[in-house]
């Protein structure tokens, strides 16, 4: 479990907040900030993982190409309460991309991601109750 901490500035080519690899820990209350994965997910990285994050915060991560502030492949994160705000990608999914996985999203927020809040390259995201303009199905806010 990781809890109450604050991750600045952090950098690795994948991950360079956090990396979780075939692995599922718990983390709450945590903000990530800053952070760049030169290739991928410049605040987490997750790769057959199933990751728990509650009332976390992703503020200006940067992914050189996929997933500003989360890159998922065959990945089942549970995000619930977060916030995505002024992440960055190269080319796709600013706050999230998502290959091959099922994130599912509670009650959050992405807003000022850029290029996208969410690219779904394939899989099957679960999004609940969550403030998103322009999500992928072509809504500008999806709330369900």
């Amino acid at each position: 479990m990781l809890e109450g901490v604050t991750i600045v500035n952090g950098s690795a080519n994948t991950g360079g907040g956090l990396y979780c690899n075939g692995s599922s820990p718990t983390i709450r209350n945590c903000s990530i900030v800053d952070c760049s994965g030169n290739s991928e997910g410049g605040g987490l990285y997750c790769n057959s993982a199933w990751p728990t994050l509650t009332n976390c915060l992703f503020d200006g991560n940067e992914g050189g190409t996929l997933g500003g502030a989360v890159c998922c492949y065959q990945s089942m994160p549970e995000l619930i309460n977060c916030t995505f705000s002024g992440n960055w990608a190269g080319q796709l999914g600013g706050g999230l991309f998502v290959g091959n996985s099922s994130p599912i999203l509670t009650n959050c927020i992405l807003w000022g991601d850029d290029p996208s809040e969410i690219h779904l390259y394939s899989g099957s995201p679960a999004v609940r109750y969550c403030d998103i303009p322009h999500f992928p199905d072509g809504s500008n806010v999806a709330v369900y």
